[in-house]
């Protein structure tokens, strides 16, 4: 998650739209084990960055909550995509 947050901040990682449409879907779910793998099961194409990242969340929430200390940065990050599809997937201003 590190590498592809940082990936992200540093600009070399641009998520797809199908991407950030994921993340906002990831946002808005209740955090347990199986809401995360049905999203897996889920998931659109053009998502695999994503969805690697759900394989060890998964066995985490298996055995503890989202407000987990290991879940946050996940979240943190899953969270700031999110917001980023808020404004980029956004329908603009009509002219």
């Amino acid at each position: 998650m590190t590498t592809l947050q940082q990936s992200y901040d540093e600009g070399t990682w641009i998520p797809l739209a199908e991407e950030l449409q994921f993340a906002g879907q990831l946002a808005r779910l209740p955090w347990t084990e199986g809401t995360i793998r049905a999203a897996k099961r889920e998931a659109p194409l053009g998502t695999e960055c994503l969805t690697l990242l759900l394989d060890n969340l998964a066995v985490v929430l298996r055995y503890t909550d989202a407000r987990d200390p290991a879940v946050l940065p996940l979240r943190a990050f899953v969270d700031v995509l999110a917001d980023d599809a808020d404004r980029q997937l956004a329908p603009g201003p009509e002219q």
